[in-house]
């Protein structure tokens, strides 16, 4: 019986090392295989609030296909011109690699074409990935005509929190200078399909909020409208609120500064009521 012991233990440790030999041991392989769900999220693609062009979207995966919306803001001469939610989609190859192109032949613009290819981040990665980008023009007008880069996409922070900050009107409009105090409260919300009037189904991250403003005799405060208006794609977040005199408050946000996400720069504009047309322009600080 000690003999058949013995010899049990002998064979287990032998084929211990047989596998540490063999790479038995070693981690699963699906600790450094790519991981297609993880690119499910916002991301910075390539520039910044001060570099051009400016690339960041949204991505949402479901199986093997990709889709993703974004911002674009490029510069000419100049001149800042942004187009905002365009739309791509795509397939994820088994090694992880993808290739993203707009859901119609062109933009809304009929004028500029986006590409994306990457490779999925890998499964205790950073939450980063690379690729290229490709943007190619029929239109002077646009300003980016053929042009191709390579990118780390880094992941942006989430856009829930609460700001504060005052904004002012735009230097050069002929309107009595006047300032607002905006207190915004911000929940992202996971990605949800609705449908869109160029592009059939897609994916938004939706954003849902609450503004209180001081500052004005129009209103005070309002809600947003629903997720069809209330988003982020990218660095971008959009968002319709109704105020409780019945008009409507436009806000459009970006950070400015992606590594520590503790500022948006702010645009509003109101649409109704006495206040209406009135533009103001800012920053908040995240509390």
């Amino acid at each position: 019986m000690r003999v058949d012991r013995a010899f049990e233990l002998f064979v287990s440790v032998f084929a211990v090392m047989m596998l540490a030999g063999c790479g038995g041991l070693t981690a699963p392989s699906s600790v450094t295989s790519p991981s297609p769900a993880a690119l499910t999220g916002n991301w910075n693609i390539a520039g910044s609030s001060t570099t051009f062009p400016s690339i960041s979207m949204a991505i949402e995966v479901v199986g093997t296909s990709v889709t993703a919306q974004g911002t674009l803001v490029n510069e000419c001469s100049g001149t800042t011109i942004s187009l905002a939610q365009f739309y791509l989609g795509g397939q994820i190859a088994g090694d992880g690699s993808f290739q993203l192109s707009d859901l119609q032949s062109s933009t809304v613009t009929n004028s500029l074409q986006i590409g994306i290819s990457g490779t999925a981040p890998v499964y205790g990665g950073t939450q980063q990935w690379s690729g290229t980008y490709s943007l190619i023009s029929s239109s002077t007008f646009i300003c980016s005509a053929n042009q191709s880069s390579s990118f780390v996409a880094a992941a942006i922070p989430n856009f829930s929190g609460n700001f504060v900050g005052t904004l002012s009107t735009p230097t050069g409009i002929s309107v009595q200078p006047r300032n607002v105090a905006l207190t915004l409260s911000l929940l992202q919300g996971n990605p949800t399909m609705v449908q869109t009037a160029y592009f059939g189904s897609t994916y938004e991250l939706p954003l849902s909020a609450t503004l209180t403003v001081t500052g004005l005799s129009c209103f005070t405060h309002g809600s947003s409208n629903g997720p069809a208006s209330n988003y982020t794609d990218g660095n971008g977040a959009f968002m319709t609120f109704i105020m409780d005199d019945g008009s409507q408050v436009f806000l459009s946000s970006s950070y400015l500064d992606l590594s520590n996400a503790s500022s948006i720069q702010t645009s509003m504009s109101v649409s109704g009521g006495l206040c209406s047309f009135d533009l103001y322009g800012g920053s908040l600080i995240r509390q």
